[in-house]
């Protein structure tokens, strides 16, 4: 089912569970998928536990086991990170080198690509059973959450505070464009995207535009991160060695194209966090409004 709020919810905390269970199914299709390897497995549990961690952004104020719950999957999901980074950074290089004789890079490739060894496979192995353990308890708990306030009253803070951390990420990186400073802001970002699709059956033709700028920003500071990955996988001996004569112009790439992003999005950030906080919680509030008022008895309450 699509990751959003739905006019047959018959609350907004229904609709949280509903969402965050439809999310833990999905996880639990993902880990007995036996045609997926370790990576594919890994890549699409963090994605959707990207996907659960935002939901439970959008209600924490109102929910009393915030904490616990969006410990538990960060936790999960960071241990599941190297995982994903091994397959990002050989599509990242692809990228990058399109233009390039494929004979002068293969040795990179392969430096990046290894086949991996038994022990590496029973251990990555071992980490997507880690995280198994931690869904069954999520799937367990859903059933019980509940929310301290109903209505927009129960969201709008989260939603709020979210798209407030996506401008305060935006003011560090124009101070500073280091590489935590871009990850803290990406997050914000993309926590923020997360939220506008809970949201998008709220008057879609006004917000889809808006939404699809800040999915295009988050898209941009993730190839960011991906180059940074990168990078400083090319400070190991292997691949200095692999890519031999070509290491000083793959880095001069990948900073080159680095700042090239940085500008876009902060270009593109000025434009899409022009609206105060306030005004925004309180326009999407009306959109709110508007939609429970043409759901009559099965609207969101």
């Amino acid at each position: 089912m699509p990751y959003r709020f739905k006019r047959n919810d018959k609350s907004v905390e229904a609709g949280v569970r509903r969402i965050a269970s439809e999310q833990a199914a999905r996880m639990g299709r993902d880990l007995g998928d036996k045609a997926l390897d370790p990576a594919e497995i890994a890549f699409r549990l963090r994605k959707r536990t990207k996907k659960l961690r935002a939901l439970l952004r959008l209600i924490g104020p109102e929910f009393e086991g915030y904490d616990f719950e969006n410990a538990a999957l960060r936790n999960a999901a960071r241990r599941l990170g190297p995982l994903r980074d091994a397959s990002a950074m050989l599509a990242t290089l692809d990228a990058l080198g399109a233009d390039w004789p494929q004979d002068e890079i293969g040795a990179l490739r392969r430096a990046l690509g290894a086949e991996e060894t038994p022990e590496e496979a029973l251990a990555a192995k071992a980490l997507v059973d880690e995280f198994g353990e931690t869904l069954a308890g999520l799937v367990d708990r859903i059933a019980g959450w509940q929310l301290s306030e109903e209505g927009f009253e129960a969201i709008e803070e989260g939603l709020v505070d979210g798209y407030r951390q996506m401008r305060r990420g935006l003011k560090a990186v124009r101070l500073d464009s280091d590489e935590e400073a871009l990850h803290e802001w990406r997050k914000a970002v993309k926590t923020h995207w997360l939220h506008l699709r809970l949201l998008q059956e709220l008057a879609p033709q006004m917000t889809a535009p808006y939404r699809e700028g800040t999915e295009g920003l988050a898209q941009i500071l993730g190839e960011h991160q991906n180059l940074a990955i990168l990078a400083a996988r090319l400070e190991a001996p292997e691949l200095v060695a692999a890519a031999g004569a070509r290491l000083e112009d793959i880095l001069s790439r990948l900073a080159g194209r680095q700042h090239d992003l940085v500008e876009r999005a902060m270009a593109i950030g000025k434009m899409l966090t022009a609206e105060k906080p306030k005004a925004l919680g309180q326009r999407l509030e009306h959109y709110w409004d508007d939609w429970h008022d043409g759901m009559g008895a099965s609207a969101v309450n």
